[in-house]
């Protein structure tokens, strides 16, 4: 259609001398200026349908006005320009920026001399009058000039343009769902175009198909069916362009008229207009319902974590009920989903820290239970629940809405916490650390992020009153010898804060009452003040010396049973305290002592158990013991016997005299339990630790260079000067016996993995596995029911085998009661395609005493070690635990792997018996995780490619994972590789590849002019990035990389790439950018070069430089570079986060 136009822009200057065009002016002082009107056409094609302004449609016209001064120049770009119609009924006008706000007059800005307009005709027939105004430039008053245009009667080939519709009824489509062919909200229609000659139209004939009200209906072209709007485009094929409508979120009649080029020319073929309905839609709400424990909640402006028990949480109950009016049955998947992630988000019963937009989980008993958790933003929300009916039709709830009200929590940020009551110094007893008149007080301060802040010149104000009921004091200064600041006593003073920690003691006088702690604090960032109090009650509290507390005091050292090899022995003591919290005198008096705590022994029958201690007549021994305390403790120990399990302890005091040795006038009694173990291993566990776990290798181990290590520059990371190109990752095994404790030194425990074959898969998967394993209790034979391709080889075509030697992993303690299965055996032999034969017995499986035999339900996994080395084994020490070498190439990252280890038990009846722990992991990378997109910065409502990647903290690709993907922000939707968000799995649909990298289509609509823009969010656990989705009409700026994660002790500079382009993705050049960086209080984030001017390619470069971490005081949060034009438009972001030393992998140079 936009062909037939530029055919007739070559007449518009003769068009304008035709038609009369006409130029006045009105002013005081100055010369004449001009403003001229030039139009596409001077005879318009009425618009009966009433359709919206489109340039590519017959019945809207481009209008341009040029603007001159008295000289003949042009006037300045930005000089507003009046368009008016005379008559409404005939045709409307609206500027090109905004060509939807049509009225009787339209304003718009010139660019070049030339301001520009539409025109777009009415129903009726006749002439319009268009007139241009403006304030002259020259002097005051103002110029206008004017021109007549003739709306004539449409053609009728509507003939030749007919519709046909799948359904001419569809339901409304509340939620946005969007367009599917397959969809109830969606149909097709079928547009049928004739020739002049009555022929039907060649393949590649364009048709536009339009609708009349967009809140009702959008069309799209069946070739891509989310290209939605007000008018689609498709192209003839085989006779007809396809097209699909969708309903809207409003009800009524729709009309859809199709148009297309006239092959004999003059314009377009019009068909009549096609007439459908969108009718209320029931969803089924009466069958599904929400409810909500708490219908209001504060606004959690700490970002407290999920939790029932937590005031910023609720549960939300979703009942269902099936079609015959009873629950749905269990496992009916649910999802429900918030309209404003800002004031909340919702999350599972499963898996509460996962929260989301949307969350989905399956039913019990008919209902579906969910987290809802406050965001910061107040307000109403409203939550919608849905699921799928008994014949796949979409069941909705209706909305419930939410309140989230304001939450004045900003003195939450200075807590003062402690104990609240102290007794009084009635004796004057001078202070000393762990005095019953004094109280230790903590000071802490939140920044606005919930994490400790920065308090300004980290000093905060305290004061105390009255002074004559308690003083104050703070820890000694280590710089000032002279000095003890424990014992100098204030009413107030500065205190220093450090971490956003402070600490002071609260020192009692003796006189009782309440003091009243006051502490300020001034945000070092943003200058806002903050007060708290606390109150502490001084209450009568001279001591009475007689027992009133009785606390035992355990070391964590094991305890065994004779013959083990182990300590047989458990040192304790008891602590005994007055009403004072201080200690009990020592019993003793007149020349005599005496006992004042008994201990009694409950240890399990015949094992020989007994307690030993000093009592008033000296040592005692035996299952009930009378001692003596010193200065308030008991010593005493635990001789273990020949049995294990628990051992009851119970101390009993006399309030009355302090006395056990008279009788027992007022007892206060106190229990603890011991385990006592025999050493021997019972259960094994592997685990890693979380900081340094894993070491990249050098080639010259062991031998000193002239080379120095190299710094990565993207995450700081020092990489060896010569690396091997495999990583090594620590393996610990930790080893207890049946009661818990440590195994003894010295025991063996055995390592082995399985990394292969695995399948050509993306993820892969092992070739060899299945969950119904079946190992025979006590004897060699293995079944499996659930072989996808068999044991043995295949004769007619290459496939993997199981062969001899190969390793057999048994998962035992995923099914309950199978724990003994947990086993790793070697193969023997191949007997068929589901059973072979292994070298060692499986376990009885009699834990209980008798064989327990379950049939086929164990997990396993067949296979051999390809890839990398371990460790065979390793001797567990003192604390039950035995570390071990997993080596590794650094492409095997994200490979699937079983890691085992496995010993032995030799149990009393001389049977033994494999104890194993089996693992499934991927071959880990450094933390922390980096994944990028590129490009971080889109043109909205279209589809755009991103490439994905994820690596480790030194840049290794990590593949054979799917990237999760959020939306936020804006007014648009999104969807990712054809699946919408919210609606699915929110996953790409293909993994990452071996370069680390998968490439996924985000597909963008709704996004309305000059509107917020829309946040897509890609995150793989905790490595994230984003791709700003930029509202049509407005430049984007975009910056590689986005997102940096400092893991370096000291600063290091980054290279930003930043980008500017218009809305279509072209380059913009010659244009000024600079940046502002956020000041990380105690860290620094600052740009050394600024980005200047961009080049041809819409190029320019800029250097910041990072200092976030520190291994004593790191600076954690994430801090922002803002990069713009001069305009302040568009902006482009660079992120620096910053961690804390145990959220980090690799440390460079590492932490002492």
């Amino acid at each position: 259609m936009k062909a037939l136009k530029y055919g007739i822009l070559v007449a518009s200057a003769l068009i304008v001398a035709a038609c009369g065009g006409s130029s006045s002016g009105s002013f005081e002082t100055g010369g004449t200026a001009r403003l001229a009107i030039t139009v596409e056409t001077s005879q318009v094609p009425a618009n009966p349908q009433g359709f919206q302004p489109n340039p590519d449609r017959d019945f809207t016209i481009e209008v341009s006005v040029r603007f001159t001064r008295a000289d003949g120049t042009i006037v300045t770009d930005g000089t507003s320009v009046t368009l008016s119609s005379s008559n409404n009924a005939r045709g409307v006008v609206s500027s090109t920026s905004t060509p939807n706000q049509t009225g009787s007059t339209a304003s718009s800005s010139t660019s070049g001399g030339v301001a520009r307009f539409f025109f777009t005709s009415g129903a009726q027939t006749g002439s319009v009058n268009l007139s241009a105004s403006a304030s002259n430039p020259s002097g005051s008053g103002s110029i206008s000039s004017s021109i007549t245009i003739q709306v004539v009667e449409a053609s009728d080939d509507s003939e030749r343009v007919t519709l046909t519709i799948n359904d001419s009824e569809l339901p409304q489509n509340i939620l946005g769902f969007q367009p599917a062919p397959d969809s109830q909200f969606s149909t097709q229609i079928n547009v049928k175009v004739l020739n002049s000659a009555g022929d039907v139209a060649a393949d590649g004939t364009q048709v536009n198909l339009g609708v009349d009200n967009a809140g009702r209906a959008m069309v799209s072209p069946l070739s891509n069916v989310l290209q939605a709007g007000a008018d689609a485009v498709a192209t003839v094929s085989g006779g007809f362009a396809r097209f699909l409508v969708t309903s809207g979120s409003n009800t009524g009649p729709v009309a859809l008229t199709a148009s297309s080029p006239d092959d004999q020319g003059g314009g377009a073929i019009t068909s009549q207009p096609l007439v459908i309905q969108i009718v209320p839609f029931d969803g089924g709400s009466d069958r599904i319902s929400i409810s909500a424990v708490e219908a209001e909640l504060p606004a959690n402006v700490l970002d407290i974590q999920p939790s029932v028990n937590s005031q910023f949480s609720t549960q939300l109950n979703v009942s269902v009920i099936g079609a015959d009016g009873n629950p749905v049955a269990d496992g009916t998947s649910v999802v429900i989903g918030v309209d404003d992630a800002s004031k909340g988000v919702v999350s599972t019963f499963e898996d509460p820290l996962e929260t989301s937009a949307s969350a989905e989980t399956q039913t019990q008993a008919g209902t579906a239970r969910f987290i809802f958790t406050a965001g910061r933003e107040t307000g109403s929300i409203v939550l919608v629940a849905s699921t799928d009916g008994d014949s796949g039709e979409a069941i909705l709830s209706d909305p419930v809405s939410l309140t989230i009200l304001p939450n004045e929590a900003d003195e939450s940020r200075l807590r003062v916490s402690g104990p609240a009551t102290l007794p009084s110094n009635e004796d004057g007893v001078a202070p000393f650390f762990g005095s019953p008149f004094i109280n230790e007080l903590t000071i802490e301060y939140l920044g606005p992020d919930g994490q400790p802040g920065q308090v300004a010149e980290s000093e905060i104000a305290v004061a105390i009153a009255p002074v004559n009921v308690a003083a104050f004091s703070t820890l000694d200064d280590p710089e000032t010898e002279d000095v003890n600041e424990f014992v100098v006593l204030m009413g107030s003073a500065p205190v220093g804060m450090t971490a956003g920690v402070s600490t002071i003691f609260i020192h009692s006088f003796d006189l009782p009452g309440e003091a009243v702690v006051t502490v300020t604090a001034t945000d070092a960032g943003t200058g806002e003040l903050f007060s708290a109090r606390f109150n502490v009650e001084v209450v009568d509290g001279a001591a009475n010396f007689l027992p009133a507390q009785l606390d035992y005091i355990i070391g964590t050292d094991p305890v065994y049973i004779q013959g083990s090899g182990g300590a047989t022995a458990k040192p304790m003591q008891l602590l005994v305290s007055d009403a004072g919290d201080n200690a009990v005198p020592n019993p003793e008096g007149n020349g005599f002592s005496y006992n004042n705590v008994v201990l009694t022994l409950d240890a399990p029958e015949g094992s020989g158990a007994r307690l030993s201690g000093t009592g008033a007549e000296g040592s005692v021994n035996g299952e009930e013991i009378a001692v003596q305390t010193v200065n308030g403790i008991a010593e005493f120990s635990l001789q273990a016997g020949t049995e294990t399990g628990t051992h009851r302890i119970v101390a009993t005091v006399d309030r009355a005299d302090n006395n056990v040795d008279n009788d027992l006038l007022d007892p206060l009694t106190a229990e603890t339990t011991i385990a006592v173990g025999d050493g021997r291993l019972f259960s094994v566990e592997l685990v890693n630790p979380i900081l340094n776990a894993i070491r990249i290798n050098r080639v010259t181990t062991g031998i000193d260079t002239d080379q120095e290590p190299i710094r990565d520059p993207d995450t700081g990371i020092l990489v060896p000067p010569d690396p091997d190109g495999t990583y090594s990752l620590t393996i610990t095994a930790q080893g207890s016996d049946k009661v818990g404790n440590p195994v003894l030194p010295g025991t063996q425990v055995n390592f082995g993995k399985i990394d292969a074959p695995l399948t050509p898969d993306n993820p892969p998967f092992f070739v060899f596995s299945g969950i119904e394993g079946d190992p025979e209790e006590a004897g060699f034979l293995f079944d499996a029911l659930d072989t996808t391709e068999g044991f043995l080889d295949d004769l007619d075509f290459a496939e993997e085998a199981v062969e001899p030697g190969d390793t057999l992993a048994l998962f035992g303690k995923s099914v309950a009661g199978n724990r003994e299965h947990e086993a790793s055996r070697i193969v023997d032999s191949v007997v068929d395609e589901d059973t072979l034969l292994v070298t060692e017995a499986f376990n009885p499986n009699n834990a209980t005493g008798q064989i327990v035999d379950d049939g086929a339900v164990i997990p396993w996994v067949i296979g051999r070690s390809r890839v990398g080395v371990i460790d065979e084994l390793v001797n567990l020490g003192e604390d039950g635990r035995g570390s071990v070498q997993l080596t590794y190439p650094i492409d095997a990252v994200g490979r699937p792997i079983v890691l085992w280890t496995q010993g032995t038990r030799q149990e009393f009846d001389q049977d033994t018996k494999t104890v194993a722990e089996v693992e499934s992991m991927v071959f880990p990378g450094i933390a922390p995780l980096q994944l990028t997109a590129t490009p971080n910065q889109v043109a909205g409502n279209q589809s755009v490619n991103i490439t994905l990647c994820l690596r480790d903290g030194i840049g290794t690709p990590i593949n054979g994972v799917f990237i999760n993907a959020a939306v936020g922000g804006g007014t648009g939707s999104a969807a990712i590789d054809g699946v919408p968000l919210g609606v699915g799995s929110d996953q790409t649909a293909n993994a990452t590849s071996g370069n680390g990298c998968v490439v996924t289509e985000l597909t963008t609509q709704g996004l309305i002019p000059d509107e917020d823009d829309l946040i897509i969010v890609f995150f793989v656990g905790s490595a994230q990035d984003t791709v700003t989705v930029v509202a049509p009409g407005s430049a984007a700026l975009s910056v590689t990389p986005s997102r940096v994660v400092d893991n370096v002790q000291g600063p290091i500079n980054i290279r930003l790439i930043l980008r500017l382009t218009d809305a279509s993705g072209n380059p913009i050049s010659s244009v000024p950018l600079s940046g502002e960086c956020d000041d990380p209080a105690g860290g620094v984030l600052r740009i050394l070069n600024q980005p200047g001017l961009t080049d041809s390619e819409g190029l320019a470069e800029a250097i910041v430089q990072i200092s976030l971490f520190d291994c004593d005081v790191p600076v954690v949060g994430e801090f922002q570079c803002v990069f713009t034009t001069e305009s302040g438009a568009p902006t482009g972001t660079f992120t620096a986060v910053g961690l804390a030393p145990e959220d980090i992998g690799i440390i460079s140079p590492p932490c002492d």
